[in-house]
C-alpha cells in the first residue's frame, strides 16, 4: 500500500488592508511627499516611510496620479517649470477627473498611530483631512 503523505499547510494572517477613495489615495500622496522631507525619530521615520512605500507600488494610486498629471498638463498653465490649473480651466478639470476619484481601493496597510506626528511640520487643516484615513487616534 502506497504511503500517505500528510499536507501541512503554514499559517499566514490576513494583511491587514485599508479601504479608501482613489481620490483620497492621491491626494495623500502629495501630503506623504511633505513628511518625507521633515526629520522625525527613527521609529516614526520608518513607519511613515513604509506607508509612502506602499502608496508609491499600488498600481492603482499610481495610475491615478499619472492621469492627476496629464490632466494638470492638459489643463494647466506652466509657471516657473510647474504646472498649475487655473480657476477657468478648474470646470474643465474636474469633470474629467473627479469620476475616477470615486473608485474604492484597497491598501494593504494598517492605520499608524497619531503620535506618530508628534514630530510632523506645521500641517493645514486640508493636509490632515486627506491624511486621517491613514492614522487611529491613540
Amino acid at each position: 500500500m502506497a504511503k500517505q503523505r500528510r499536507l501541512v499547510t503554514k499559517y499566514e494572517p490576513a494583511k491587514p488592508s485599508l479601504r479608501l477613495l482613489a481620490g483620497v489615495a492621491v491626494q495623500a500622496l502629495q501630503v506623504w511627499g511633505k513628511l518625507m522631507e521633515a526629520n522625525f525619530p527613527a521609529a516614526d521615520a520608518l513607519q511613515l516611510a513604509k506607508v509612502m512605500a506602499v502608496l508609491t507600488t499600488n498600481p492603482d494610486v499610481m495610475a491615478l496620479e499619472k492621469t492627476r498629471a496629464m490632466l494638470v498638463q492638459k489643463y494647466g498653465e506652466q509657471e516657473n517649470g510647474v504646472f498649475r490649473v487655473s480657476a477657468a480651466n478648474m470646470p474643465a478639470f474636474m469633470a474629467e477627473f473627479q469620476p475616477l476619484t470615486e473608485a474604492t481601493i484597497s491598501v494593504e496597510l494598517e492605520p499608524l498611530p497619531l503620535s506618530v506626528l508628534d514630530n510632523a511640520p506645521q500641517m493645514t487643516p486640508g493636509e490632515m483631512m486627506a491624511l486621517r484615513p491613514f492614522f487611529k487616534e491613540n
